[in-house]
């Protein structure tokens, strides 16, 4: 069963009073339950695609094309409708932890006011008992002392972990983890990938990264983009095994060998 459907989609910005595309014709698909990985190089479309399927682009921003979600076609839709699919349908995980939180506000106010938005009948209490469930959920050390914290007390694998909470706080079909263990060290981008994987067994999400070896091991299926367009995309394994397109071949030759005698870069999985 298809959640996600896009067709036809262009999207350019103004910039010095050009038009600018940053998405040419992108159509994609994704099904119930299945892990999209979205991989290319900075300025090839990942972010601008994402944020376009929540209407998170300024105003200035031309789109056109099709966003169909659970068989509604969305693109049309007013802000005051899409609040109603962002968190509750399609929850995010940004990038950058640190400027995505509010500083003058406390985690367990962040995480619970999602929950609220989405639940008006819910109480306050009930929404600091769900925020205190998830940063436990998310491995949150002390979860009840951190429900008062602000996010400059907390390191970046808290804070990341914090950002995966707001995105589950009301519960959402579809996840976007927009380049979500970019700024994380190994070991703890590990971490967050092994909890993402263990709380996106009923969801269906779409994995955004530069790291290929993150996506082989991630995601079900990967497309690849370049200039503002899809160029490949492929089951994972087939992606790594037998790439078509010149510029999949060139990323794929990028991945530093662990034997230096290779001369490619081998599939991970």
């Amino acid at each position: 069963m298809t959640i996600l459907e896009v067709k036809d989609l262009h999207l350019s910005f103004q910039s010095h009073g050009k038009k600018v595309a940053a998405l040419c014709g992108v159509n994609l698909t994704l099904k119930t339950h299945e892990t999209l990985g979205i991989v290319g190089e900075s300025g090839s479309g990942k972010s601008a695609l994402v944020k376009a399927l929540l209407k998170l682009h300024p105003s200035d921003v031309t789109c056109q094309g099709e966003i169909w979600y659970k068989g509604v076609n969305i693109t049309g839709f007013t802000d005051k409708e899409m609040q109603k699919i962002r968190g509750k349908e399609i929850g995010m995980i940004f990038q950058d932890p640190m400027s995505s939180l509010n500083p003058t506000l406390t985690v367990g106010f962040q995480i619970a006011e999602g929950f609220l938005r989405h639940n008006p009948k819910a109480t306050k209490k009930e929404g600091q008992e769900k925020a205190l469930k998830l940063l436990n959920a998310v491995g949150i050390a002390d979860p009840v002392m951190r429900l008062g914290s602000y996010p400059h007390t907390l390191s970046g694998g808290m804070r990341q972990r914090v950002m995966i909470a707001i995105a589950l706080a009301a519960s959402p079909s579809l996840l976007i983890a927009d380049e979500a263990t970019t700024a994380l060290d190994v070991t703890v981008q590990a971490q967050i990938l092994d909890l993402m994987q263990k709380l996106q067994k009923d969801k269906s999400t779409i994995f955004i990264t530069h790291d290929l070896s993150v996506a082989a091991g991630f995601c079900d299926r990967i497309i690849v983009m370049y200039a503002g367009q899809i160029v490949e995309d492929a089951p994972a394994r087939q992606l790594f095994s037998n790439p078509q397109h010149s510029y999949t071949k060139r990323l794929l030759q990028s991945i530093p060998p662990l034997d230096e005698k290779e001369e490619a870069a081998t599939c991970p999985l």
